[in-house]
């Protein structure tokens, strides 16, 4: 279990030595500041979707130390919370906060006046005078040590579905999806089925304060089909789920979809994302869009068996997106291809 006050405690019993022989007594006060203003701004914020570095420091004279002039002076961790989306550096004041929006500041050179943290590419350090020490991972899942996983624990969520649930039909709601034992063809509209799959999954695995809720509405006429929702710390996501492959009944294939869809459902996702930031503008939110792939290769309303060849044919099949919303945007991520693969003969 990730506890956010044991893993403060740990770092203080582990870089106070360090800072106070840098920067003596003031220099640990520094530094309990420090980790409690990343416990309040971790809760406003997700880590993982910093993208960049991110620096924070308090200087031992409580001076300013970069160019006044260059800074945004904030009263509120909600201004701050607002304002990162890239690299930037902050520094705490008695007073407030100053926020730099740049990393071209290097913080050995920051640590000769003060306690200084940094995050980037989920690794975290502290530094004082000249030196530096690297903050080891609880769980190298994890984008800090210092946040309660949210975004991540739901990646890691995803991930597993997608192996255990899907990959083999094991899940039984997801069984239920299936037109034939073959698992060649799905049933007439079976996105209920794999929503609520979806789901039940995610409820029973997310920890901590957090609520799944299948069809929220998003804007007047479509639902997302799944809102998770952590209370504790502020933070939405979003989940847009697509089939792929054909669905039929008894008389035969009545709809089939391709990876065209994927991308449609890409494109519906930002629609999404950018109509929620209107409801919910001091949350941070999340998408995140779920393939599941059914798709084989000469399936014809007669197949009852499937080769290996073309029942595997997409197994392997990445889908291209155009554009690529995950790498363009900071609240889209990557999305996430689930084969469900069928029993060949």
């Amino acid at each position: 279990m990730h506890d956010l006050q044991i893993m403060i405690g740990i770092a203080q019993k582990l870089f106070v030595p360090m800072v106070i022989s840098q920067h003596g007594e003031k220099g640990g006060a520094c530094l309990r500041n420090i980790l409690q203003f990343l416990k309040s701004l971790y809760e406003l914020i997700a880590p993982e979707a910093i993208t960049g570095r991110l620096t924070v420091f308090q200087a031992v004279n409580d001076k300013d130390i970069l160019p006044r002039q260059e800074a945004i002076a904030l009263s509120s961790l909600d201004d701050i919370s607002q304002r990162i989306t890239s690299s930037c550096i902050i520094q705490v004041l008695e007073t407030g906060y100053l926020l730099w929006q740049t990393n071209a500041y290097d913080p050995q050179v920051v640590a000769q006046n003060a306690v200084v943290y940094l995050i980037e590419n989920s690794k975290e350090a502290f530094y004082a005078k000249d030196e530096r020490m690297e903050i080891e991972k609880l769980d190298p899942s994890y984008a800090s040590n210092f946040a309660l996983p949210t975004f991540d624990e739901l990646r890691e969520a995803l991930e597993n579905y997608r192996s255990r649930m899907i990959r083999h039909s094991t899940c039984e709601i997801f069984k239920e999806a299936w037109f034939d034992a073959n698992r060649i063809c799905l049933a007439i509209k079976p996105e209920k089925l794999i929503r609520r799959s979806l789901a039940q999954y995610l409820a029973s695995y997310m920890r901590g304060d957090v609520e799944v809720r299948p069809e929220q509405i998003v804007d007047e006429t479509h639902p997302i089909d799944i809102k998770v929702t952590w209370w504790r710390s502020r933070r939405l996501a979003l989940i847009e789920i697509k089939w792929l492959g054909a669905s039929r009944n008894a008389s035969g294939i009545t709809t089939t979809y391709t990876e065209a869809r994927a991308r449609d459902g890409a494109d519906q996702l930002v629609d999404y994302l950018n109509k929620n930031k209107s409801k919910a503008p001091v949350h941070q939110t999340r998408g995140y869009l779920v393939v599941v792939d059914a798709r084989r290769a000469k399936v014809e309303n007669k197949t009852k068996q499937i080769s290996v060849a073309n029942g595997m044919y997409y197994a392997n099949k990445e889908i291209g997106y155009n554009p690529e919303h995950h790498k363009n945007r900071d609240d889209f991520d990557p999305p996430v291809r689930m084969f469900a693969e069928p029993i060949c003969n």
